[in-house]
């Protein structure tokens, strides 16, 4: 089933490829709330890939050689598709994505974090795992012209959150 979902995932985000994991650079964007964020992969690729964390992840988790970075990339690499930028972005250990803050995540975090690194993406991704899933899914439905294509791995789905609905 893991394979499979990683097959998937893959597919999903079609188009992309990336090398193993390597962090390039880290940062912070400060808003209303402060947001970590690592690069991994090359800095000059046409597409971007946006990674948010599950639950007790950070901003390294993408090139952490014990999460699911590692077998989307060999699919990837297998593709023969030129690499996106990775681009981990984190706002703690355990976080929800609001309609303020998902808000705030595209129109301040992700310019800021594309103007700073100078990447100018042809296309973005997301993917997110677990509580990172419940995240993209919540992106993806509130602002669904900022990426191209969604993955949603084995999201956190609340029916009890003040946001679910």
């Amino acid at each position: 089933m893991r394979r499979l979902t990683l097959a998937a995932a893959a597919l999903l985000i079609s188009g992309c490829a990336s090398n193993v994991a390597r962090e390039t650079a880290c940062g912070r964007v400060h808003g209303a709330s402060t947001w970590a964020y690592c690069l991994s992969g090359p800095t000059s690729a046409n597409d971007v890939l946006y990674y948010l964390h599950g639950g007790t992840g950070s901003e390294r988790s993408w090139s952490d050689k014990d999460m699911y970075a590692r077998p989307i990339e060999g699919e990837w690499q297998a593709s023969g598709y030129p690499p996106p930028t990775v681009i981990s972005v984190s706002l703690g250990r355990l976080w929800l994505l609001n309609p303020d803050r998902a808000r705030e995540y595209v129109t301040k975090v992700i310019p800021a974090i594309e103007s700073e690194r100078r990447a100018a993406p042809r296309r973005r991704y997301l993917v997110g795992e677990s509580m990172g899933g419940f995240n993209a899914i919540q992106l993806a439905m509130r602002h669904p012209s900022t990426f191209a294509k969604v993955a949603a791995l084995c999201p956190g789905l609340l029916t009890l959150s003040p946001d679910a609905g």
